[in-house]
């Protein structure tokens, strides 16, 4: 059994001699203190030393899902695990509290739920990130979350759902840099999209133009529409933000399909509401990605 306190002035008691300090039987080690210590071994970190470059909505079903991109502001001095960790748990803090979501949709199926898994990459410059050259990457998921299992990083574990992984980097961004298209085989990939996207949009229109006879395969060719993109490419970055938005075209249609197959606990009024929204919000985003490829052009 091994007990610990954190020393301070204090704490410290003198007794002429020498000193003396109170260590209480409570303090043991283990998953009860484990954040206790985790505080005392991070250091206080000023915001000016990071920056939250992107922070996303990837919510999906009934999972509140953030993910953020930090770079770290090190003005030439170096970085220990140690202060790079107080750097993601206080990203991890932010991430926790965000309110931001992708759509209006994704806000009012998620208003008022806490965030359930955030996930995120750290890098030491802002020019790392187009290569994927990240530090660590860390992924917390809350211990309320009773969902489907959720694949969980390996790294170091700190007892409240955190993981840091400071393994792997060269390995993920040699990946990146295999899988990263040219911006001509992105946009020809994403025409193949633009044509699937009509079927879904017809699909959801016949909620509102029938008895909805033909609406059980509406939930089929959601979920072919969302597998259909190549999921395991990276856009180029001159695509970036045309990327984005693809990502919440499929995600706004894979939702359709997933609250379709829901719709026996969640009613045919309430499902047919929320297919209408999606329906509006894909027609937005296709009209959106129409723009953006524009500019890519």
């Amino acid at each position: 059994m091994c007990t610990f306190v954190h020393v301070t002035d204090e704490r410290c008691v003198s007794t002429g001699n020498a000193w003396k300090i109170h260590v209480p039987a409570a303090n043991l080690f283990g998953p009860s203190t484990a954040q206790t210590l985790i505080d005392l071994a991070s250091p206080v970190v000023p915001v000016s030393e990071y920056g939250i470059m992107t922070e996303g909505d990837f919510s999906h079903g009934l999972a509140r899902r953030i993910s953020l991109d930090v770079v770290v502001h090190a003005a030439g001095q170096g970085l220990s695990r140690a202060r790079l960790g107080a750097i993601v748990r206080q990203a991890l803090v932010f991430g926790k509290n965000i309110k931001y979501a992708n759509s209006p949709i994704s806000k009012q199926v998620h208003s008022g739920r806490g965030v359930d898994i955030v996930v995120g990459l750290v890098y030491l410059r802002e020019a790392d990130r187009d290569g994927a050259f990240w530090v660590c990457r860390f992924q917390w998921i809350s211990p309320d979350y009773e969902a489907d299992p959720i694949l969980a990083f390996e790294g170091v574990e700190d007892g409240s759902g955190l993981i840091i992984d400071w393994n792997g980097r060269a390995e993920l961004a040699q990946f990146f840099d295999c899988r990263r298209l040219t911006k001509s085989e992105y946009l020809e990939n994403l025409d193949v999209l633009l044509v699937r996207i009509g079927q879904a949009i017809t699909a959801m229109e016949k909620m509102f133009t029938s008895d909805g006879a033909n609406a059980d395969n509406l939930a089929n060719i959601c979920r072919d529409f969302e597998e259909s993109w190549d999921k395991s490419s990276t856009s180029p970055p001159e695509c970036d933000r045309l990327d984005r938005k693809v990502q919440e075209l499929l995600a706004t249609v894979g939702n359709a399909g997933l609250i379709w197959d829901q719709r026996s606990t969640r009613g045919m009024v309430s499902t047919r509401n929320f297919i209408r929204q999606y329906l509006e919000q894909s027609i937005r985003l296709v009209q959106a990605i129409g723009l953006y490829r524009e500019d890519v052009n």
